[in-house]
């Protein structure tokens, strides 16, 4: 006796531990890879628009230089016409002068702040264009993730199907045992004949055969569901129904969904960021200004001052490229134009798997309430034959035949009831609200 209350509270506290769906759900989003990328590009998106709110910005920059010329830099002055001048001819002057300007070795640092003031549109364009860029990796990775929580809901609705079919399997093993022993016995008491016994034996063989497959089937149903969270695919799971409630979507709202998907958004993103990086590149072919701010230092024996302050506006305009700019801008727009084709097409995608998944939910609904009310026929057929074949008014197998139907009748219940779960998810998904 406290052997068996010692096995009921072992299996409660398993029970109570159960690993609950919200549960998969965060183990899993917290071990993907795949998800863990799809962040990663989100932050990538944040630090180049940050980078290109940076570029409109002051610039800083600091300049040195240590030269060695072959030979001093030399300047020269014209002193011919000085030999006109009659107080100077007794002094006779050359008709030039040469001079070093500075040392063979010249040192030179300098510090420049520079600030944008006209780039034809190209600094805006970069940033709308990281700003679009960062929304498509945000709706990428809001679809992984929809995508992965639907993956893991249907393995963890397979491990508990696995489990239910288990169970049927192994209730149909008990039951056919018994009646191989009350057959057994109706034989050496003479009631039936052996070709009873030898079906008997068959049908059991049959149900073992059943009972190993589903074993391995739940085997199966473990190790993916085990893949999905990062665990060792023979680590132990423990999950409990989750008793999913009917999505209540109508079919208007469905169809309002259809252009809400973070696909959609993440196409319509990208396409807007290859449209944005197009603009910034036709703006190379703008002039462009900047203001700048210098301080410049020479070290030259000949100069009063070897360091000055300037300001000043500067401007370079790309005049002739061959077509470059033209020529990739115009390749990023045709970048654009196919994401938005292919935004189109998935749209269209969706609405189909939209009503596929609604028909999915509907039909299974009905299946589920069609297997109930069968398993309960099937279950007082088998009641009535079994009566019937003990005292002698039905066939071996009309029971055996009553007792398939049983347990076909149970399967299909547990594949309709998760079934139907399965469709919830799956509709769900479609609508984006996962």
């Amino acid at each position: 006796m406290k052997a068996l209350l010692g096995g009921v509270c072992l299996c409660a506290a398993f029970a109570a531990h159960a690993e609950s769906l919200e549960q998969a759900w965060q183990a899993a989003l917290a071990n993907n890879q795949a998800l863990f990328a799809a962040g990663l590009r989100v932050e990538a998106g944040a630090a180049t628009l940050e980078a290109a709110q940076a570029a409109a910005g002051p610039a800083l920059a600091v300049n040195a230089d240590l030269r060695r010329f072959d030979r001093a830099p030399q300047g020269r002055v014209d002193l011919s016409a000085l030999s006109g001048v009659p107080q100077l001819a007794p002094l006779g002057l050359p008709a030039e002068a040469r001079f070093d300007l500075t040392d063979r070795v010249n040192t030179y640092a300098g510090v420049r702040a520079t600030l944008p003031l006209y780039t034809g549109g190209a600094l805006d364009a970069m940033a709308a264009g990281a700003r679009a860029g960062q929304d498509a990796a945000r709706a990428r990775e809001d679809a992984l993730r929809q995508s992965l929580k639907l993956a893991v809901g249907l393995a963890y609705l397979d491990v508990l199907r696995a489990e239910a079919l288990g169970k049927v399997a192994l209730q149909q093993v008990a039951t056919l045992s018994a009646y191989r022993r009350d057959v057994g016995n109706f034989y050496r008491e003479g009631v039936v004949a052996r070709v009873d016994v030898l079906g008997a034996d068959t049908a059991l063989a049959a149900a073992q055969g059943r009972r190993i497959e589903a074993d391995n089937a739940l085997e199966l149903a473990r190790a993916a569901y085990n893949r999905y969270l990062g665990r060792p695919p023979a680590s132990a799971v423990s999950v409990s129904d989750p008793q999913l409630a009917a999505p209540g979507l109508t079919a208007a709202y469905l169809a309002g969904r259809a252009g809400s998907r973070a696909e959609l958004a993440g196409l319509e993103k990208l396409a807007q960021a290859r449209s944005e990086a197009a603009r910034a590149k036709r703006a190379d072919a703008a002039p462009q200004l900047a203001a700048f701010a210098a301080y410049d230092w020479l070290d030259n024996p000949n100069l009063v001052r070897k360091g000055a302050a300037s300001v000043g506006v500067g401007m370079h305009w790309q005049l002739f490229d061959g077509g470059l700019a033209r020529a990739q801008a115009r390749a990023l727009e045709r970048e654009a134009d196919a994401l938005l084709a292919e935004r189109a097409d998935t749209e269209r995608a969706i609405t189909l798997e939209l009503a596929q998944a609604a028909s999915e939910l509907a039909n299974a609904e009905a299946r589920f309430k069609v297997a109930d009310s069968a398993l309960a026929q099937a279950a007082e057929q088998l009641k009535i034959q079994t009566n019937r074949y003990r005292n002698g008014l039905a066939t071996q197998t009309d029971v055996l035949a009553a007792q398939t139907m049983h347990f076909d009748s149970q399967r299909n219940a547990e594949d309709a009831r998760y079934g139907w779960q399965a469709a919830s998810l799956r509709l769900r998904r479609a609508a984006g609200l996962l």
